[in-house]
């Protein structure tokens, strides 16, 4: 790259072209009158401080379909139609576009209405607890916050949602 301003003229740096749309979601269910949102606990290379809260799921699309033999991703089949609950938001972005290149994930909020197995990793959080969480650097993941941030609760409060 080559700029005429700016405090560096040229540098560069890899491009990784992923022309493919992964999933950044939630899962959503009302208890007792209260919306939760289930969220992972989950440690990356990179992360500041170990586990970050994560959607729950969090995959590339050619992760989520085992192309390369993977493990499963826990529970995708709420986001890709094979267990379809009510869709509450989907709103596809790009993926830091400075790095990826044509990447693009769905962020998709889903409300669940059967019972839920919560696995190993997983806890079920209300908005309010979310919002607290949010005030400490590093705790909640980037993914998380663009998800929440397209949910159509994510600055009023769900119903029945108390304070924190």
């Amino acid at each position: 790259m080559h700029r005429d301003t700016g405090p560096v003229a040229t540098w560069t740096q890899p491009i990784i072209h992923q022309p493919e749309t992964g999933i950044l979601g939630i899962v959503v269910k009302e208890f007792d009158g209260v919306l939760h949102f289930l969220m992972q606990a989950k440690m990356e290379p990179g992360n500041f401080g170990g586990l970050q809260l994560s959607p729950t799921v969090q995959a590339t699309r050619s992760n989520y379909r085992r192309v390369h033999s993977g493990r499963a991703v826990s529970y995708v089949e709420y986001f890709t139609g094979e267990h379809r609950p009510r869709v509450l938001a989907d709103v596809r972005q790009s993926e830091q576009g400075s790095w990826f290149y044509r990447k693009r994930n769905r962020n998709v909020v889903v409300e669940a209405t059967d019972d839920v197995d919560v696995l190993d990793g997983f806890r079920w959080l209300t908005l309010g607890q979310l919002h607290h969480l949010l005030e400490y650097d590093d705790l909640v993941n980037m993914d998380s916050r663009t998800v929440l941030s397209c949910s159509p609760f994510a600055f009023g409060g769900a119903a029945g949602e108390p304070g924190r």
